[in-house]
């Protein structure tokens, strides 16, 4: 369309290009930051390969130098027809630039990736663009003897985007700082937010008031807001450890040093200049290559302390978990030995009190000598019976404790009843409710099923008889009710009293070694506090359960057995 005109300028390279008519400070603005954004791209996507933000980094930065060389290309092309085309192309790289800047802060201050619905929004924004670039909505009007185009609307599409972009990025990075309660997390969010909309703000403002003034080398300013944008994203690197890297902010610095100093070979214009500058390039680079190798041995002596540092903070972690172990383990062996000393010694001190008194001739009670016996020293000779009994059923409860601990429990399976074991069981107490003048019941719930079951029998007993016992300590007034129940996958055995109750804070830890009832004070009860401990482990090796309810103190407990129906291996 525009073939045969030419901006001014001479066609002095390829014949088409005239760096000569270009403000000189281009170069040095644009080239050395194309160059450092692409390096610290192409170092995250290869150092980081993984790492979503290092993908959106290395294509922010791509689309930002492509937009520069363009930029360049508009300033130094003497065609019309070639000037032109790189003006339409001017938004093409420009929008994907607030875009991605969108999406990479969200991606870092939520550190996970946005969703599709998100993706789909910035795409949306997007298409406008490339289905406008070639049509006067994009550039209207072209100024063929100065080369400056008209712009359309288009433009203004983009400078609101960018605008709107700036005003997202804040909000969502003040939301996300309000509920974050890390300190360096907060930071990162700060200093990223701070990079990306300073970069932004001037890469926008440069633009629009350039358009606005027609003024095109206030340009010149939009891209400094990168280099701040860097310098923040390389403190992040090296402070915070982002991105997983740890050399590049050095080599991105010594790079940057290195480009700055090789871009001034465009303005020199004599020989002595060009030796200067090139031996200050020399050594620059090679005084850069010594801070990199010191900088990355001072990383690895750093990666080896701080080994070093997290393996003997997991010692002393492991220390402190074993110590507290200790603690407890030395707690339990006191409360044992407490309460071993205090249950065994009570009916000991009862048995060898009244064998001293018959030994010694109390008249009252008997006369060994000439082998008789008074009425009252039977009912001394049936305490000391029971007490007995009590002590060998403490015993037993510290050796059954014992056994289960180390996991020598034995198990005698065997098909039986457990209906008539319960039935059994209950009538073995019924002489004790008697003198508590208690009553003691068990009721059928289901008289025409099978109570078969496959389990230890005396171990089952033992753990029937466990439950009932402790219902009729606890049961100073009432009465206690056996259920029985057959369910479609389970025996069901329930031990309901109207005894002293449970609270719920006591419900948490009725099952475990030593635990009482916090109002169990309020009745005489003796034991090893061992006998629920024993009783439910027994449960839970016949695949079984056994628990408690009780709707508080002062209301009654209901104990509940609970036995699988199983066939015999």
């Amino acid at each position: 369309m525009f073939s045969n005109y030419y901006c001014p300028g001479n066609l002095s390279v390829l014949g088409a290009f005239d760096f000569s008519y270009a403000p000189t400070l281009i170069f040095y603005a644009y080239i050395p930051i194309i160059l450092v954004s692409i390096f610290f791209g192409l170092l995250l996507i290869f150092r980081d390969k993984f790492s979503i933000q290092g993908k959106l980094i290395f294509l922010l930065s791509l689309f930002f130098s492509f937009w520069n060389l363009n930029v360049i290309a508009e300033w130094i092309t003497v065609p019309v027809n070639l000037n032109h085309f790189f003006w339409q192309l001017t938004m093409l790289f420009e929008m994907p630039i607030p875009l991605l800047a969108i999406y990479l802060t969200l991606v870092f201050i939520y550190k996970k990736d946005i969703s599709s619905k998100l993706k789909i929004l910035l795409t949306i924004f997007f298409l406008p663009v490339p289905l406008l670039l070639a049509t006067v909505y994009n550039i209207g009007v072209f100024d063929v003897q100065n080369c400056q185009p008209a712009v359309g609307w288009l433009t203004y599409y983009v400078y609101a985007i960018e605008i709107f972009s700036i005003l997202w990025i804040v909000i969502a990075a003040y939301r996300k700082y309000q509920i974050e309660s890390s300190p360096s997390e907060k930071k990162q969010i700060l200093l990223m937010v701070s990079g990306i909309s300073l970069f932004l703000l001037t890469f926008s403002l440069s633009n629009i008031l350039g358009e606005w003034t027609q003024f095109y080398q206030i340009n010149l300013i939009g891209p400094i807001g990168m280099v701040v944008f860097l310098a923040l994203m390389t403190y992040l690197i090296v402070k915070f450890k982002t991105f997983n890297i740890k050399l590049i902010g050095t080599q991105a610095l010594v790079w940057a040093l290195i480009i700055l100093i090789g871009s001034e070979f465009f303005f020199i214009q004599t020989n002595v200049n060009r030796i200067l500058t090139a031996v200050t390039l020399v050594i620059s680079a090679w005084m850069g290559l010594i801070i990199v190798r010191s900088v990355k041995k001072e990383i690895e002596a750093r990666e080896i302390i701080e080994g070093m540092a997290k393996k003997l903070e997991g010692v002393n972690t492991e220390l402190e978990g074993a110590n507290a172990k200790l603690k407890v383990l030395d707690q339990q062996k006191s409360e044992f030995v407490s309460i071993a000393s205090h249950q065994l010694r009570s009916p000991l001190t009862v048995i060898k009190g009244y064998l001293s008194m018959m030994i010694e001739g109390e008249p009252e009670l008997a006369d060994l000598k000439a082998g008789t016996i008074t009425p009252k020293g039977v009912e001394v000779m049936n305490t000391m019976f029971q007490s007995t009994n009590r002590l060998a059923h403490i015993i037993e409860d510290f050796l059954n404790v014992s056994r289960i601990e180390q996991g020598k429990m034995k198990y005698e399976m065997s098909d039986f009843d457990i209906r008539q074991m319960a039935r059994e069981v209950v009538g073995e107490f019924q002489a004790e409710v008697g003198e508590r003048k208690l009553t003691l019941i068990c009721t059928d719930k289901s008289p025409n099923a099978s109570y078969m079951v496959y389990a230890d029998a005396g171990k089952l007993r033992q753990v029937i008889g466990n439950i009932i016992d402790n219902s009729i300590k606890y049961t100073p007034q009432g009465g206690i009710t056996v259920y029985l129940e057959r369910l479609a996958d389970s025996t069901r055995l329930s031990v309901k009293d109207t005894g002293i109750g449970i609270s719920a804070e006591n419900l948490k830890n009725l099952f475990q070694k030593f635990s009482r009832a916090s109002n169990g004070g309020k009745v005489n009860v003796t034991g090893s506090g061992l006998g629920l401990f024993v009783a439910v482990e027994i449960m839970k090796a016949h695949k079984g359960k056994l628990w408690a309810e009780s709707d508080g103190e002062g209301k009654g407990s209901t104990f509940v057995i609970e036995l699988p129906i199983k066939k015999r291996n």
